[in-house]
């Protein structure tokens, strides 16, 4: 993305929060977006980590419907006559250790009603993915809630891609070790 076109996003991202359009939240959104801009410059650049912004909209847009399902399901639960928990921590392996990734997919796990993520296990040896121990209110099928899991984390990949990998979270051709 062009210098240019970030600092209009992010003064448009500055003047939306605040909902009101007027001459002082676009100055100084504007100023936050160039501090933004030019005091923390994007890993794009450097690294190879390239966002694919249609691959994004789908992990928010995506994210958006988990959130409004689970708030739903949270609902559902507290308005019965008698609550019928079935609380449990699960550890869920990942299969990335990108901590970029990591972060997105516990924090988005967090974010949504029902599911907390507890805690992310250690440093894994090089290749492993991390595991995050995440806590349902309501397990229901085990299966489902990891596959939740591994869904937001496959998104996440595709849409924010490690420097060393690809959207499918494999080695890039042109970075893969010789055999």
């Amino acid at each position: 993305m062009t210098k240019v076109l970030r600092i209009v996003v992010l003064a448009s991202i500055w003047v939306a929060l605040w909902g009101q359009v007027s001459v002082a939240n676009v100055v100084f959104g504007v100023v936050v977006a160039l501090v933004v801009t030019f005091g923390f410059p994007p890993l794009d650049d450097e690294n190879g980590n390239d966002v694919d912004l249609v691959r994004a909209a789908v992990f928010f847009l995506r994210f958006a419907v988990m959130l409004w399902q689970s708030t739903w399901a949270v609902v559902v639960e507290v308005v019965r006559p008698k609550l019928a928990l079935e609380e449990a921590i699960v550890a869920v392996p990942l299969r990335t250790d990108d901590p970029v990734i990591v972060t997105m997919v516990a924090n988005g796990i967090t974010l949504t009603p029902g599911t907390l993520t507890v805690d992310v296990g250690p440093d894994p040896p090089p290749g492993e993915g991390r595991v995050l121990y995440v806590h349902a209110l309501t397990l229901g099928d085990l299966d489902d809630l990891i596959a939740g899991v591994h869904e937001l984390e496959d998104l996440a990949i595709a849409a924010f891609p490690p420097p060393t990998r690809g959207p499918t979270g494999h080695p890039r051709p042109d970075e893969a070790e010789p055999a």
